[in-house]
């Protein structure tokens, strides 16, 4: 006999895992699910798989982008808001 319940805990996506396993500092991570919480965001597989693309196109560190996930209490990213964020603030520091 299966058990149906033992498979579809196998099954079942981990975000904070998957976020971990990409290179993601566990605090930051901590940190970033508050905010999508709070935000009211799914933390499903293809949220995770749109995350990845967006911070590879961008070219920058996980750790960095999500730090500005944080900070600008970001429920997602997209590469092109970092280019919006350093074109409007000039002065500001950010630490890329």
């Amino acid at each position: 006999n299966v058990n149906v319940n033992d498979i579809n805990k196998k099954k079942r996506f981990n975000f904070r895992k998957a976020l971990i396993e990409l290179g993601a500092n566990d605090n930051l991570v901590t940190e970033w699910l508050k905010v999508r919480k709070d935000k009211k965001a799914t933390n499903t597989e293809t949220a995770l798989n749109n995350f990845v693309g967006q911070v590879e196109k961008s070219g920058l560190n996980i750790n960095k982008i999500l730090e500005q996930c944080v900070v600008n209490s970001w429920k997602g990213f997209k590469a092109e808001w970092i280019v919006k964020e350093t074109k409007n603030k000039p002065n500001r520091n950010i630490a890329f």
